[in-house]
């Protein structure tokens, strides 16, 4: 069923983006931009001073100079990963210093000039939305390590990304992108979109995208989850991201008596010689989980923790799976007991 959601997510993905004929920001191999890339940003910022302050702390800033995403480039520095995480630079080869600095800027995801920014008719910038944010968030795995980017489409099983096909599928497929990463902030004449994209490291926010509840069920405890107001799987992005699960039985402050793990995700194999997914238990609304007690936790109660983890690298059936899977962060976003 899931697959059979992401085919017509895909083909729903593909109609949107061919409204028009303009390449989404990531699309093809350019030569580097940087000098004309930081004089049109300085041109941005100079105007819309809010604006550069939120995104100047943001995570789209530090896109190649983040920490955790330095320590996953370090085990593979491909250049399909500079496209995303250095855009302005040519992804060939490492990124200069500007480019390295300056991550996802205006003109990555605006327009190569503020004319273009300017002049784009607000029909025309929804068009170009979802293709704005899916060239960099909608992909598949690359043929080659030394391809400059990943293609945009492919089979499902293929893609690497497939937020903007899991967004065209889903019941929130008529909200924009915008609406949840870039809500409305401050009042009348300087209202406007927040560039903090703070989400996926908000332990509130992700917490308030989720939904849990225990009860037990004759010899079995089942956890109720739910995705709140998510307008694609929950996690989405990326194999680095999942949700990590936890039930354990018995008194509090002992060792229990019984205890149980799952980890919602997207797994990945060789298929054929090429990498692709082969199970996805990630949440695509709201899911009932079961595990079955031994007689032996009768009557004691049930504690559970659902955790949002951030992974370095994981085993995905390619060169990675010698190495130990390595754990950046974990967040709880939920946790609870039943008697």
């Amino acid at each position: 069923m899931k697959r059979e959601i992401a085919l017509v997510g895909a083909i729903l993905l593909s109609s949107a983006l061919a409204a028009t004929s303009e390449p989404a920001r990531g699309e093809g191999v350019r030569a580097s931009a940087s000098p004309a890339s930081a004089s049109e940003n300085e041109r941005c910022t100079s105007c819309h001073a809010d604006i550069a302050a939120e995104w100047s702390s943001s995570l789209h800033r530090s896109a190649f100079r983040d920490a955790s995403f330095a320590r996953g480039y370090a085990i593979e520095r491909l250049a399909f990963c500079r496209s995303c995480h250095a855009p302005e630079a040519d992804p060939r080869d490492e990124p200069d210093a500007w480019s390295a600095d300056h991550g996802v800027t205006c003109t990555s995801c605006h327009g190569a000039t503020v004319s273009a920014a300017h002049d784009a008719t607000p029909a025309k910038r929804a068009a170009l939305g979802v293709r704005v944010c899916a060239g960099c968030h909608e992909f598949g795995f690359p043929e080659k390590d030394s391809d400059p980017r990943a293609p945009a489409r492919a089979e499902p099983a293929r893609m690497m990304q497939r937020t903007a096909a899991e967004h065209a599928s889903g019941p929130h497929a008529q909200t924009s992108c915008a609406t949840c990463h870039l809500p409305k902030v401050g009042e009348g004449a300087s209202r406007h979109a927040s560039h903090r994209f703070g989400i996926t490291r908000s332990r509130e926010a992700l917490a308030a995208a989720l939904t849990a509840s225990g009860r037990r069920d004759g010899g079995a405890f089942v956890l109720d989850l739910a995705p709140k107001g998510v307008g694609h799987a929950f996690p989405t992005g990326d194999m680095f991201r999942r949700l990590r699960v936890v039930v354990e039985v018995g008194p509090d402050g002992a060792e229990p008596t019984a205890r149980f793990e799952r980890r919602l995700a997207r797994t990945f194999g060789m298929v054929k010689g090429r990498r692709a997914e082969i199970e996805d238990t990630r949440l695509f609304g709201p899911t009932a989980f079961t595990f079955p007690l031994p007689p032996a936790a009768e009557g004691q109660p049930v504690r559970f923790r659902v955790g949002y983890q951030r992974l370095v690298n994981v085993p995905s059936g390619n060169r990675l799976t010698a190495r130990t899977e390595r754990v950046e962060e974990e967040l709880v976003l939920a946790e609870g007991r039943v008697p």
